[in-house]
């Protein structure tokens, strides 16, 4: 006896998931004395049963998002969007990407919350909900020119930045680690800055700050890395960073965390910050740091900063010679 075996996978797809419902097994047979064989045949595997996934999001200009995915969408009639919790009708899909338009000026640096559902040309769902900030199309140029990370009490952690261009500091991000893995950051706000500008942001509960970050926990103390960050999505263009390590530790290419070690091979690797082994010989070294030694940028006498993407752009003052919010205090520490 000969026998055929089709295995036909049929799936069904209930509040956007696709649920298997059941195997169905149809059994075709046919008489032979001489043989007996099996095939089984898949009929799946020619058909399209995955979704279409996001594969970013990004703000486009003051009126407009874009969703990127991962296969073409269908069509309009197939795509529902919720835009700040509103039905809209304000969008345009083209090719891979969800384009959707808001009615009114959208507020440079500003969250806001979009949940669309779309669907690839078979026919397969899927809803995505998320956030986006509005694009800054006119973001200014910061470096960063002070740090505190071994502060106290009374001298809380904080990061000092100057404006090099003028510019929006909408949306701009100052983070302790990447966007998309940071231990804490400031996202600023709708407001124009100038050129020579100083601003000062506390990582610790200090009100004397010009901006607070967002959990008010301190700064990694020996270890860590700074990122200023165009925006605050996980993709955003790194303005400036630093990378500091009192470099005295064994692990993780002397960081003493996976974390800061990965993030320090990433700037490294994208020529955000120069190269070395361990990694660790490229960092700042903020062995001699304390709440009033900081760590501070080389400025000539004319002002004009050192930007190298290396150690040799900073270096620790005098104790007590801290200066937030003013001119960094040229006096640099030495051991005795």
């Amino acid at each position: 006896m000969q026998k055929t075996f089709f295995l036909v996978k049929i799936t069904m797809k209930i509040n956007n998931l696709v649920i298997i419902i059941f195997y169905c097994l149809i059994l075709i047979s046919c008489t032979s004395c001489e043989n007996q064989n099996t095939t089984i045949i898949d009929l799946l595997s020619y058909v399209d049963s995955i979704p279409p996934s996001l594969i970013k999001i990004n703000g486009e200009s003051h009126y407009a998002f874009t969703l990127s995915f991962s296969e073409k969408l269908k069509d309009r009639n197939s795509t529902k969007v919720m835009f700040e919790d509103s039905e809209t009708n304000s969008f345009k899909v083209e090719g891979y990407t969800l384009i959707i338009y808001s009615k009114i000026e959208l507020i440079p640096g500003k969250r806001y919350n979009i949940k669309a559902e779309v669907s690839d040309l078979s026919g397969n769902t899927t809803t995505v909900e998320s956030y986006c900030f509005a694009k800054n199309t006119n973001p200014a140029q910061l470096l960063i020119s002070e740090i505190s990370t071994k502060g106290s009490k009374k001298y809380v952690d904080r990061v000092e930045i100057i404006c090099t261009k003028s510019g929006n500091l909408a949306g701009i991000s100052i983070a302790d680690g990447f966007n998309y893995n940071y231990s804490d950051r400031c996202v600023l706000p709708n407001l124009e800055a100038f050129e020579g500008d100083l601003i000062v942001i506390g990582f610790g509960d200090n009100t004397d700050c010009d901006y607070m970050s967002e959990k008010l926990q301190g700064l990694s103390s020996n270890n860590g890395c700074l990122l200023i960050s165009e925006n605050p999505e996980v993709d955003a263009l790194i303005q400036d960073c630093i990378i500091y390590s009192n470099k005295s530790s064994s692990t993780f290419s002397g960081f003493a965390s996976r974390g800061i070690e990965e993030c320090a091979t990433t700037l490294m690797n994208s020529g955000d910050w120069e190269i070395d082994k361990p990694l660790s010989n490229a960092a700042v070294n903020s062995t001699n740091e304390t709440s009033t030694r900081t760590i501070n940028r080389f400025a000539d006498k004319w002002g004009e900063y050192s930007d190298t993407n290396t150690q040799n752009d900073f270096y620790i003052t005098v104790t007590s010679g801290q200066s937030f919010g003013s001119r960094n205090n040229p006096n640099i520490y030495e051991p005795n």
